[in-house]
């Protein structure tokens, strides 16, 4: 067997199997209910014929399918409620002491720099660049502004998106090593999937170990997926029974919605780490960071401070 498909075995155990054995034993105890399951599992379960090879070979392919199914009902339900989630956090303009620590590297008079302290609890955070360089010019002249408008901005943005983060600080440890930095945005970079196989041929043990926290990812995906779905049937059952005060059915109710959102916070997260691992190991793998060796070919993104005649120097050699 070729060592290479065990990375896409481990995925779908980890992404589909597993997931799917997790809601198919779960989707048993809400149909039965969580007493006669407990019951029928763990009292009148330990027949021999429920652990022959065919039984478990059954249950592997359902769990796999189920799994499989999971994933997809998340992409066509859940995923866009969760990119529009997420595109609400990926970056703030806002004045913090990090943004003056950075201020102060770069060429700002000091007046400037204490007009803008003076602000900085006067300016509100706000997603949109423009809106943050309007209340700037509301309070500060734009003969004064407009050379250091840039700079300022920039110091100010609070980068929460993973690619733009990496890309961030990628360019930090290029720095660290005395070596120009690069001139990447985020939409310069092709789509994660894209780099994650093109990982593969630059550093093929790294693409392996970002391929377990995709499967994490969808595995997260689909429990929150196959919870969803779970509590809802559970409802059903809940409402139709002769009681509402079925103590059973309550618990599980809450533990299928606990469930669910803990799941789900779980694979934004993991997303997160993913994203930013793939993208920092391609930049890693394209352009490496080698400390005393510049690569003359790789672009310098130029600043809002000049940098001197000797940086200059010493970052050419």
């Amino acid at each position: 067997m070729p060592w290479n498909i065990i990375p896409q075995i481990f995925y779908d155990l980890l992404a589909r199997v597993i997931p799917g054995a997790v809601v198919l034993l779960f989707g048993y105890v809400t149909v039965v209910g969580p007493r006669k399951a407990i019951t029928d599992l763990f009292v009148t379960s330990s027949k021999p014929s429920l652990l022959t090879i065919g039984v478990s070979l059954i249950g592997f392919l359902l769990s796999y399918i189920v799994g499989y199914i999971l994933r997809q009902l998340w992409s066509a339900f859940f995923e866009h409620i969760h990119q529009q989630r997420t595109s609400r956090l990926t970056a703030k303009f806002k004045l913090t002491n990090r943004s003056f620590r950075d201020l102060g590297k770069q060429d700002i008079p000091e007046e400037l720099l204490t007009r803008l302290k003076v602000l900085q609890k006067t300016l509100e955070e706000t997603q949109d660049k423009d809106t943050f360089v309007s209340q700037l010019e509301n309070h500060i002249a734009q003969d004064n502004l407009a050379p250091y408008k840039n700079a300022i901005v920039k110091c100010a943005e609070q980068q929460r998106e993973p690619l733009q983060a990496a890309i961030q600080f990628h360019n930090k440890i290029r720095a660290t090593a005395h070596l120009p930095q690069l001139c990447l945005e985020k939409a310069d970079l092709p789509p994660v999937h894209i780099m994650h196989d093109h990982l593969r041929f630059l550093a093929e043990s790294e693409a392996y170990r970002v391929l377990k926290l995709r499967a994490e990812r969808g595995m997260g995906q689909a429990l929150s997926t196959g919870f969803c779905v779970l509590a809802i049937v559970n409802l059903g059952y809940w409402m139709s029974e002769a009681t509402l005060l079925l103590a059973d059915r309550f618990l599980l109710e809450i533990f299928l919605l606990v469930a669910m959102w803990a799941f789900w916070q779980q694979s934004a997260k993991v997303e997160n780490y993913y994203v930013h691992g793939v993208c920092t190991q391609w930049l890693l793998s394209l352009f490496p960071v080698n400390v005393g060796q510049v690569s003359p070919e790789l672009p310098a993104r130029e600043s809002g401070r000049e940098r001197s005649e000797d940086q200059k120097e010493h970052v050419e050699v």
